[in-house]
């Protein structure tokens, strides 16, 4: 799929940061799937890729939380 980096002076940053949070959720379930079709190191690479998107979402939303504190 296509990614848009515009700059977006008129987006409040947690709609951008809500946004980029969901889309890394996308490629979360995206490189799961492939993995299903590996095997061996490979798979074992991307399931760490995916640990690593999941916990890079958690801080996301960690950061999301106290912005809208």
């Amino acid at each position: 799929h296509h990614h848009d980096h515009h700059h977006h002076h008129d987006v409040p940053v947690t709609v951008l940061l809500s946004h980029m949070a969901e889309h890394n959720h996308s490629h979360l379930h995206e490189l799961e799937h492939l993995a299903e079709h590996m095997e061996g190191e490979a798979k074992a690479k991307v399931l760490e890729a995916v640990k690593a998107y999941d916990e890079g979402n958690a801080k996301l939303a960690e950061a999301l939380k106290l912005l809208e504190a």
